[in-house]
């Protein structure tokens, strides 16, 4: 009965052709009277399924880019100018003084990733020449996590780590022996810390995302 368990038999069903079953699901689940992070998944798959009302959960538009960007850092492609920006914030609502916004794009290759980061006041932010590791000792540092959920079970997902330095953390449902051929720049300027990287679509999913496809992201 968890839902950490039955969510992903719902996508098996959808996938596996049979979309009511994981509606009836999505149904039950949306019905409890608790206001819970399942229930809001629940909510959404609905909400996509069917398209009425207002979204559960925030929205963000992947745009396509028309041209590959350099990554250097700078975020100043033309993809980045005309991506969706999603203003990044916590859930204690502590953070105002170094807010965050992250961007994303893709081609028919890559998968692009941006995010800029205000520095914060006290904190020191030293850079490394050493060359960089797989799997890097980053959780010390003020980083970004993005976790992509293709599939929408909201158990498993993939977990790309940067941080201020652009070194990196991959994780698959977890698993540390999932290196993904990436690539990351990072920059620090105007008070900010920003990195962009471009991931290979065929390292996130077999099949190419179409338009209307839609993502679990976070």
């Amino acid at each position: 009965a968890e839902p950490g368990t039955r969510f992903p038999l719902a996508v098996a069903y959808r996938r596996s052709g049979m979309p009511a079953n994981a509606d009836r699901y999505f149904r039950q689940l949306a019905s409890r009277n608790t206001q819970d992070a399942w229930r809001d998944c629940a909510l959404t798959e609905l909400w996509l399924n069917h398209g009425r009302g207002l979204p559960p959960k925030r929205i963000a538009k992947c745009s396509i880019a028309a041209e590959k960007p350099v990554l250097n850092g700078r975020l100043d492609d033309t993809i980045w100018r005309e991506a969706h920006v999603m203003q990044l914030s916590s859930g204690q609502h502590d953070d105002t003084n170094w807010p965050a916004a992250a961007m994303i794009a893709r081609d028919e290759e890559y998968l692009y990733l941006g995010a800029s980061c205000r520095l914060v006041t006290g904190v020191s932010y030293p850079t490394n020449s050493d060359p960089r590791t797989r799997d890097a000792e980053i959780s010390g540092r003020d980083r970004v996590d993005v976790c992509i959920d293709v599939d929408r079970d909201y158990a498993s997902y993939y977990r790309l780590s940067m941080d201020h330095r652009g070194w990196t953390n991959e994780l698959c449902f977890g698993d540390t022996n999932w290196d993904p051929e990436w690539f990351v720049a990072a920059a620090t300027r105007d008070g900010h810390w920003v990195v962009e990287a471009a991931i290979p679509l065929s390292e996130l999913s077999a099949d190419l995302p179409e338009t209307g496809d839609a993502w679990a992201i976070g």
